[in-house]
């Protein structure tokens, strides 16, 4: 087959999974965990999407699908809708975050969304990798939502230059410390970083949360760096909201 011609079936292909999913409603949400480090207590979790036909194909993938045939909103707006219809099952005094790429908030008809939840639960977590083109737009759509009680955190912080510029532009109320970096605590220099993400955020007031942590090690370490919230396979798997709690 010419390589172009392959080109446009592989996008066909990727058009018609991520169109299933968004038809027949295959999309699942699960919910990870927020741990208080100093004594195990839920303070919130973390709404994931799940495919399914998972672990075959992660989560990444079919997003990444998703932006390469122009569906990325929707899809974005698919587990968005199932994460918003859950906050009112949360226990009392826990959050939920829910990830938004930047290109998303600004989509017609996302903030509305959110508008029309329990605002004062929900921790609008923007996930996009890329540069922002004008952070004033965006910080005008945060604004809106900040004003009926949202909190803005910013996903994978130290993961790549990205992130660091989405810190120092959206003056978020959380900063997630990418898996990448908990990982390798033992490197001198991934060390030295999320000590950094951690005095830069106290000084601004901000809350960190660590993600990740995977072992009793893990949680050691970053305990030991004086951090207070946390997330990873070793505190509790992403599964139902009962669970989550």
């Amino acid at each position: 087959m010419p390589v172009r011609a392959s080109r446009v079936s592989e996008r066909r292909a990727k058009r018609a999974r991520v169109s299933a999913v968004l038809a027949d409603g295959t999309l699942d949400i699960r919910f990870q965990p927020i741990v208080a480090l100093e004594d195990g207590r839920h303070v919130g979790c973390e709404a994931l999407a799940r495919f399914p036909d998972q672990p075959e194909r992660p989560t990444e993938e079919w997003f990444a699908d998703a932006v390469a045939v122009g569906l990325q909103t929707e899809l974005e707006l698919a587990a968005i809708d199932i994460a918003l219809s859950r906050v009112r099952d949360l226990q009392p005094g826990l959050f939920m975050t829910v990830n938004v790429s930047p290109a998303a908030l600004l989509a017609a008809g996302v903030r509305e969304r959110f508008l029309r939840s329990q605002l004062e639960r929900i921790v609008i977590e923007i996930t996009e990798h890329e540069q922002v083109a004008d952070y004033d737009v965006l910080n005008a759509a945060l604004a809106e939502l900040r004003k009926g009680g949202a909190r803005i955190a910013i996903d994978d912080a130290g993961a790549g230059f990205a992130s660091l510029r989405h810190v120092l532009h959206l003056a978020p109320d959380i900063i997630k410390i990418d898996r990448s970096l908990t990982a390798d605590l033992e490197s001198p220099a991934a060390r030295a970083l999320v000590a950094a993400i951690i005095s830069f955020a106290a000084e601004m007031g901000q809350t960190v949360i660590v993600e990740g942590i995977e072992s009793a090690a893990m949680l050691r370490a970053v305990s030991a760096l004086g951090v207070h919230w946390g997330q990873g396979f070793f505190l509790g798997r992403p599964g139902s909201l009962s669970r989550a709690h």
